[in-house]
């Protein structure tokens, strides 16, 4: 892993540079930069640091050509630029081609790509480069002094990195070797100290006593000054008279050297510098000292010695001198802000926890006031918090759960557990979350005075799985935040935006829980409202048409008693009128009375349900639309019998209504197509004319207008009328260029789909005969031949669109062609006596198949195709049954099943593309596999099916499949399980009353959705 970089501005630090060395070859290097080109350097490394290379590159340009002295430097930016990118063969190539190895530019390229592999973690690299420096260079030179420094120090500090603490001494020594400023001196002096002695009490008794001369030594010459290093050489004295088993010299050291200690102590807290006191780690030294000698000690003999190392030994006077607890407890209230405060904290519980346990039995009173605690909370928590602002995260993971240990209650603890989970998020700890989060929700959550704060906590925890887009991870930490914090003042709005996010996304069924949640438990809320709007929407996507309606009423109550609900409440009241229309023609006296009831209140004009300034045509278009459908619902009125004229007239007069009252209404040319319709119907053809006439005059290039007669005949279909439509499109189709090839041709493609094939037939002969442009003749043919198809014209079918194809070999309809030929050719087959003759026919069906597959490579068409193929397979069962092999035809059915069961496994029936197409594989292999005596596999598909197309369009029949099957195994003895779904369930009614439920609505003016 990459560590940050480690920019080594070495050759800053220099006033002369690499005198000679005692290395065999190594010549004298010498010369350091002006001020004026260390500034550069120092300009164009940082520029690197931020990675702006471009940049620097232009400040390292200007100094080659302005300092050309300064050449050795500007290698090495150069080179830096190439190790930030991580070029290290680059590198090393530059440096091979010094001409001499030991001269200065070498050295120097060489160090700097020491650094880089330091900071790139190629420790083994960079260690084997400050070696062989080091071994070239043992002693420093007055001209090699600072260059010598800065290398020995980072040495040491990739040492102690890799744990080689050793060696870490050794670059100590190299550093101490050189002419070093006082005050760094003493720093280092004291840190080689420091970790000598953390060395030696790893080394057995005989190897310790060279280290702790040299410790001795060390300490001796800081004793000299007295600053904070003093304190420190003081406190590693003690130490190591400790580890020598002296503890009573070593309390005496630090007694002697109290008054220093105190003085030192007293001008750090006078500059808030206390954390840096010697005094806090004397104290809690001598604590660690006597705790760890009383733990040697047995209590049932050594009871008394114990008391005094933990408790003090008692004076002259009858008072006892400070012992561990004191000591502790001195660092853990005095010296809040140190390091040791934590550490001394726990032991002094556990001091506590001694003294007061048999044999002690001791009463202790610590006399620690409130403001004391208050004031070591806030620094202990404030620790902990620094290394979480400074991303140290691993480090503030052990810093929060010493803190909360002894600090559990409290805001500060709330907000120190939320940034604990927040540094497992940037852990990777996953599990830690859960655990933090879900203890803050049932800690701190429901009705506990502290549950604002620990709210945000938690959203602040999901936030930064947010922030790392890990979604999934974000929702869970939300869930938690839902369930536990209802009283969040956020929890209604964040609801409401993760639920709308579902919606926006189509995951309706993830949002309507969300939307419910909301209204069930914040009906004061501001997102009451649009939760409940968005619950209709939900159920009108998910086609709950029942769910719809009754949300809708709830909703439109609602609004009735907001004081100014505007055009919304207009809105919800068309669109469960509307919702009434499409139950069916049950529900159609309940759809008008709501139509009516509606249009009644738009005309009131009563100033409470006035839309917003700028949308008053909002309530008139939703008039307009009540109308129109209420007269709709009029047509469609076909009980009882003797009043479907009386309902027709009905309609007419409303659709008239609102064209005269409307005549710019969007609805208006569509009214008028509808009444010439109807008059056609009560056979009045001249007021059916004349309503037609002035669809074409007042309404001129509507698609009513334009499609006048197409309308009319179309509307005759759906009221049944076949022999009227039939004639309608005659005079449409014979109208000698009234109507343009457009029109025909789509008059002709909407009766293919009403599977009117024979006057759809008669449009596409009309656009044949009537033009050869290819954007009409190309849909022509290709409908032409579907209508063969449609009629088994097979041969018919074959000649139009292998003539199409043919014709226009890159179509646009190749593959909807190619399919329609491969069915046609394999029904050919079927049907062909002669073996010869029957193969050529279905290696044509396989070639005009695989040129769709071609074409279409998208997963929908991949699932019809496979289910074509299938089809094509057992044309060819059938035409072996008939006039070839018995055998093969049971293996040609077989291949049929591999290929339906295939897309039925592997298909995806949550692709919407998809999905249709594997249901009829479903559709199509349950009984091939019937009717072969796979009853086992006819079951565990049939239970398949159900589950995957619980309201499927096979539904009744795979359910008698399955029975069936149940049946032919029972009867063989073998055992079947029944499901929870079995064929006697009925579906749940939709109510009958007035009231009865609701589908989907046709909005005025746009859905509403999110609005």
């Amino acid at each position: 892993m990459r560590h940050r970089h480690v920019w080594l501005t070495r050759l800053l630090l220099v006033g002369c540079i690499i005198a000679a060395a005692p290395a065999p070859g190594a010549e004298e290097l010498t010369g350091g930069p002006s001020p004026e080109v260390k500034m550069e350097i120092q300009y164009a490394e940082a520029l690197q640091k931020l990675g702006m290379a471009d940049y620097a590159e232009m400040v390292i340009d200007r100094l080659s050509k302005k300092h050309p002295e300064a050449k050795p430097f500007i290698k090495v930016l150069k080179m830096q630029s190439m190790i930030s990118r991580g070029k290290f063969e680059a590198v090393l190539e530059a440096i091979a081609k010094e001409a001499n190895q030991n001269g200065q530019d070498a050295w120097a390229m060489r160090l700097s790509l020491a650094d880089g592999y330091y900071a790139w973690g190629k420790y083994p690299q960079a260690e084997e480069i400050y070696k062989s420096f080091f071994k070239a260079f043992p002693k420093p030179t007055p001209g090699l002094n600072d260059f010598y420094i800065n290398s020995a120090y980072k040495y040491a500090q990739m040492q102690l990195l890799l744990g080689k603490e050793e060696g870490a001494i050794a670059a100590y020594e190299n550093v101490l070797k050189a002419k070093v400023a006082k005050h760094i001196k003493r720093q280092v002096m004291s840190e080689t100290a420091e970790l000598m002695l953390k060395v030696v009490q790893q080394k057995p008794e005989k190897e310790r006593k060279a280290l702790f001369e040299k410790i001795n030594k060390l300490t001796d010459d800081i004793l000299w000054v007295q600053d904070i290093w003093f304190g420190k050489a003081i406190v590693i004295k003690a130490h190591m008279l400790a580890l020598k088993g002296d503890l009573d010299g070593a309390a005496k050291l630090i007694e002697d050297y109290k008054g220093s200690l105190k003085q030192i102590d007293d001008i750090l807290r006078e500059q808030d510098l206390e954390n840096l006191s010697p005094m806090a780690q004397c104290r809690y030294l001598l604590g660690e000292m006597m705790w760890k000698e009383a733990q040697k000690l047995d209590p049932a003999k050594d009871r008394a010695a114990i008391i005094d190392l933990l408790a003090g030994k008692k004076k002259a006077s009858g008072k006892r001198a400070p012992g561990a607890l004191q000591h502790f407890l001195n660092v853990f209230i005095g010296y809040p802000s140190t390091k040791w405060a934590p550490d001394a904290g726990e032991f002094a519980e556990k001091v506590e926890e001694k003294l007061k346990a048999p044999p002690f039995n001791a009463k202790i009173s610590t006399k620690v006031t409130k403001e004391q605690m208050d004031k070591v909370r806030r620094y202990q928590f404030q620790g902990a918090r620094a290394l979480f602002n400074q991303n140290q995260f691993a480090n503030a993971v052990d810093a929060y759960l010493k803190v909360l240990n002894r600090f559990p209650e409290g805001e500060t603890s709330v907000n120190a557990l939320g940034e604990l989970a927040r540094c497992y998020v940037e852990t990777e700890d996953d599990l830690m979350v859960d655990t933090t989060v879900r203890y803050m929700a049932e800690r701190f959550g429901g009705e506990h005075k502290m549950q604002n704060k620990a709210g945000d906590q938690v959203l602040r925890a999901g936030g930064s799985y947010g922030d790392r887009g890990k979604e999934e991870r974000k929702t869970a930490v939300y869930e938690v935040y839902f369930d536990n914090f209802p009283k969040h003042p956020m929890a209604a709005a964040l609801l409401y935006q993760s639920a709308t996010r579902a919606y926006t996304e189509g995951e309706y069924p993830k949002a309507l829980p969300l939307y419910q949640r909301i209204v069930k438990t914040y009906s004061g809320s501001p997102s009451y409202l649009s939760a409940l709007k968005q619950i209709t929407y939900c159920h009108l996507k998910m086609e709950d048409a029942k769910s719809e309606l009754i949300t809708l009423k709830a909703y439109s109550d609602a609004l009735a008693k907001e004081r100014h609900p505007g055009h919304e409440y207009i809105r919800s009241l068309y669109r469960m009128a509307n919702g009434y229309q499409q139950l069916g023609d049950k529900y159609l006296p309940s759809a008008i009375k709501r139509y009516s009831e509606l249009v009644k209140l738009i005309e009131a004009k009563n100033p409470k349900y006035a839309p917003e300034a700028g949308d008053e045509e909002k309530n008139s278009d939703v008039l307009q639309g009540c109308l129109f459908f209420k007269a709709v619902c009029y047509a469609r009125l076909k009980q009882p019998e003797s009043k479907v004229k009386a309902y027709q007239v009905a309609a007419i007069k409303t659709f008239q209504s609102l064209v005269t009252s409307h005549p710019k209404s969007r609805y208006a040319p569509a009214a008028l197509s509808q009444v010439g319709t109807l008059w056609t119907i009560l056979e009045k053809p001249d007021e059916a004319q004349k309503a037609l006439k002035q669809l074409q005059a007042d309404y001129p290039g509507t698609p009513e207008a334009e499609n006048a007669l197409f309308m009319l005949g179309k509307s005759l279909l759906e009221l049944g009328m076949r022999n009227r439509a039939v004639k309608v499109f005659r005079e449409m189709f014979s109208s000698g260029g009234k109507y343009s090839n457009t029109q025909i041709l789509t008059a002709g493609n909407e009766l293919l789909k009403a599977e009117e094939y024979d006057i759809s037939l008669q449009a596409f002969e009309r656009i044949l005969s009537a033009t050869e442009e290819r954007a009409f003749v190309e849909k022509a043919m290709m409908g032409k031949g579907q209508v063969m198809v449609a009629r088994e014209e097979y041969g018919k079918a074959v000649e139009v669109l292998q003539g199409l194809l043919d014709k226009y070999p890159k179509s646009g309809m190749t593959v909807e062609a190619s399919l329609q030929l491969s069915r046609s050719y394999g029904e050919l087959a079927k049907h062909e006596a002669d073996g010869d003759k029957r193969l050529d026919l279905f290696n044509k069906a396989v070639l005009a198949m695989t040129t769709a597959r071609q074409y279409d490579k998208s997963s929908g068409f991949r699932a019809r195709s496979d289910v074509v193929v299938a089809q094509l397979v057992l044309l060819k069962a059938q035409a072996e049954a008939e006039f070839g092999s018995a055998e093969k035809a049971t293996d040609y059915r077989g291949e049929a099943i591999t290929i339906l069961q295939g897309l039925m496994m592997l298909g995806d029936a949550s692709d919407e593309a998809a999905r249709p197409h594997i249901e009829d594989a479903f559709g199509a292999c349950i009984p091939l596999l019937l009717e072969a005596g796979h009853f086992q596999a006819v079951v565990d598909d049939a239970d398949s099916y159900i589950e995957t197309f619980p309201s499927g369009r096979y539904l009744s029949d795979v359910r008698r499949a399955r029975s069936k099957a149940r049946t032919k195994l029972a009867v063989s003895g073998i055992e079947v399980t029944k499901e929870a779904d079995e064929s006697t369930e009925s579906e749940e009614p939709i109510e009958e009353t007035s009231e009865a439920a609701e589908p989907k609505a046709a909005p005025a003016g746009g859905t509403g959705e999110n609005q």
